[in-house]
């Protein structure tokens, strides 16, 4: 995989590091001073690039994110090129993977990994460190067949949607944090910050089941997109206390049902569901499955379009009359 480091994020880290070493910014002034008469706008730019760019490889920092990339094996194997840009602050430092179609047969995907670092970030590399392995093991997970990842149309309105996807991150950076530790990465300050937005997306649930329900996600060996945003989705089924017992069909009383997206206290019943109620749901809501419930209104108003549309349509007018 070719990396590329962008030449104003190079530059700004070699004048980090001159700052903060002056036999380096010595160095530095030393090589470009001689390079400002370069009448030639291309051919001065150029020089000045070659020597951060000498700089920034002497010193080891292309090194830091090439050991990180090795860690993911799969990440080097299917992403074509890796761009490293300059992120705004510490806290905006972040992985994304962007997948193009080229439209050839030989090969039908172009990935890019798009790395966005904070220059003084490679100087102390720790904190870098631990960022970046948790923004690459989601790449993995991403690049990963059998996790499945792929964006999802939710039902419900946009309150819900929010909800979900909030769940979703937060399974999902448990998951993450899970199997860093079992690499020997473990933080116990990502954990407790993971813990407390666990509790918040999950509020309503009884604070007695958390912790056996947060480590149900964290210690997992292998969980897969469908399986986090189920429970995103239909959170009693990662808070059951017996994963083997009976699974409820409705959502919590005051939920949001999916089909008018208003809260409800009365949920259509279990035993209640037809074959062909089932199937007039989904035909409006092609994702809507029956675990997820549905308010009794609207089963009666989709029963009704059912029976409605079992009908014979009408030939003539005064077929319609009659």
């Amino acid at each position: 995989m070719r990396i590329d480091y962008e030449p104003s994020f190079v530059e700004q880290t070699i004048f980090y590091a001159g700052r903060q070493d002056p036999k380096l910014e010595a160095e530095l002034h030393q090589a470009t001073d001689r390079l400002y008469g370069l009448t030639n706008p291309n051919e001065r730019e150029e020089s000045f690039q070659a020597v951060y760019g000498g700089l920034f490889r002497r010193l080891g920092y292309d090194g830091v994110i090439t050991r990180l990339l090795a860690e993911r094996p799969l990440i080097e194997s299917r992403v074509q090129r890796c761009i490293v840009r300059q992120a705004v602050s510490a806290k905006k430092e972040a992985a994304e993977l962007f997948v193009r179609d080229t439209g050839d047969p030989a090969q039908p995907q172009q990935r890019s990994l798009f790395i966005h670092a904070y220059h003084e970030s490679l100087l102390n590399p720790e904190l870098f460190r631990r960022r970046m392995r948790r923004e690459f093991l989601h790449v993995a997970d991403m690049l990963d067949e059998s996790f499945g990842y792929r964006k999802d149309t939710l039902l419900g309105n946009q309150p819900r949607r929010n909800l979900i996807r909030d769940r979703y991150r937060v399974l999902w950076d448990i998951y993450v944090e899970g199997r860093l530790s079992r690499e020997g990465h473990a933080d116990d300050k990502m954990m407790l910050l993971l813990s407390c937005q666990f509790e918040k997306v999950f509020l309503k649930y009884s604070a007695c089941l958390f912790p056996s329900s947060f480590e149900r996600v964290y210690r997992a060996d292998k969980l897969n997109h469908d399986q986090l945003l189920e429970w995103a989705t239909s959170p009693d089924l990662l808070f059951e206390r017996d994963p083997a017992a009976p699974r409820g069909t409705a959502p919590g009383p005051g939920e949001t049902c999916p089909a008018c997206n208003f809260s409800t206290f009365d949920w259509f019943a279990a035993d209640e569901y037809t074959p062909a109620l089932i199937a007039v749901v989904q035909k409006a809501f092609p994702k809507w499955q029956p675990r997820q419930g549905i308010c009794r209104q609207c089963a009666d108003i989709y029963a009704g379009t059912g029976r409605f549309s079992d009908r014979q349509p009408a030939t003539d007018l005064t077929e319609v009359d009659s």
